[in-house]
């Protein structure tokens, strides 16, 4: 836990921030929270988590008290009223670093009534978390392993006039079997729904000659996976689909050979997004290159043409450039991997 919140308070003085303690707010189990607690599961619903030199302090409902790992100072509330009495008391006259992106108005308002100033700080929470312990690179790395397996035995197993909507639940079936839940809804789309990168799984049935783009994620012992597969079901590709294909796998192959540390993720994406362009599909890929991948599927940052970091050692990304073309469908290929010190690895 100590590394962690050195992490995060080096992260803040980067970029030129200057708090005393960072105050993570939750409703809701919140990866922020998780993180600096070194924790992959639990609720602590209404708690308060504040990190700084000193270490970190919890202030949780009297129900959460025996859930706080050792090492953490820890006071419990009984009512609203309580906790921000608890809550002044230790933030009166500092400066607060939260996550201007993610606090609900209630934790918002009971944070400005304690402190002298606030001071969002969600970027540098998302630079901090980027990069895992290898303890957690073991976790997400086992995670990806189950969702490949898993899109692999329902790829294998399709069948013509299947519903879409089956084949994602024989996926979460997969997960639940062992022991997982999933990361998120899994996208099962056919033909030309492939086409909608985000597109909701529904009842659409599937044909010979049809792209299939199977996209899921398995959260496992609190750490998410999220691969993407792209196949023609039952014959032969056309051409078109054929070039869709070959030119998705190359862009991967280009990521996977530009990764490494100190590497500008924005480079990365520019060379993915210019080779698709280059093949005859301008425009046709719509989306960033990949996005951190830890105990939230997105966990964080993107690798877009926007991105402001480099890669570091340690760091756990997606990478999933994909083609879409609206009257022929989609391809996606997607796999996770870790920066490694002179590159990268699949997970």
């Amino acid at each position: 836990m100590r590394n962690r919140v050195n992490r995060l308070f080096r992260s803040i003085a980067a970029s030129g921030k200057d708090v005393d303690c960072v105050a993570i707010a939750s409703s809701i189990p919140e990866p922020n929270f998780m993180w600096l607690a070194g924790l992959s599961a639990g609720l602590f619903e209404e708690s308060l988590l504040i990190a700084s030199s000193d270490g970190l302090h919890a202030i949780v409902p009297r129900l959460e008290l025996s859930a706080v790992p050792k090492g953490i100072e820890v006071q419990c509330f009984s009512s609203m009223q309580e906790k921000t009495e608890l809550a002044q008391k230790l933030l009166k006259n500092r400066v607060i670093g939260f996550d201007e992106k993610k606090i609900s108005h209630s934790n918002y308002l009971i944070l400005k009534r304690c402190c002298n100033k606030l001071q969002g700080v969600s970027d540098e929470l998302a630079y901090a978390r980027a990069v895992k312990e290898p303890s957690e690179v073991v976790r997400i790395a086992a995670a990806a392993k189950l969702t490949r397996n898993s899109i692999s035995l329902a790829l294998n197993g399709l069948r013509e006039n299947v519903l879409e909507s089956s084949v994602a639940t024989e996926i979460a079936a997969a997960f639940a079997k062992r022991g997982a839940s999933q990361a998120f809804d899994s996208i099962c789309a056919f033909g030309r729904n492939s086409s909608v990168p985000h597109r909701r799984t529904a009842s659409a049935r599937l044909k010979k000659g049809q792209l299939v783009l199977v996209d899921a994620g398995a959260k496992l012992s609190g750490y998410c996976g999220d691969i993407t597969r792209t196949r023609v079901f039952g014959a032969r590709p056309s051409f078109t689909q054929q070039a869709m294909l070959d030119t998705v796998a190359d862009a991967q192959r280009i990521a996977f050979a530009a990764i490494k540390p100190g590497v500008r993720a924005s480079d990365v994406h520019n060379a993915v997004s210019n080779y698709i362009d280059s093949q005859g599909f301008k425009g046709c890929f719509v989306h960033s290159t990949g996005h951190a991948l830890g105990l939230e599927v997105h966990d964080g940052l993107r690798v877009s043409s926007k991105s402001n970091f480099a890669f570091e050692k340690g760091m756990v990304f997606t990478v999933e450039p994909g083609v879409y073309v609206p009257k022929i469908g989609g391809v996606r290929i997607e796999d996770d991997i870790v920066v490694t010190a002179n590159g990268c690895k699949l997970l």
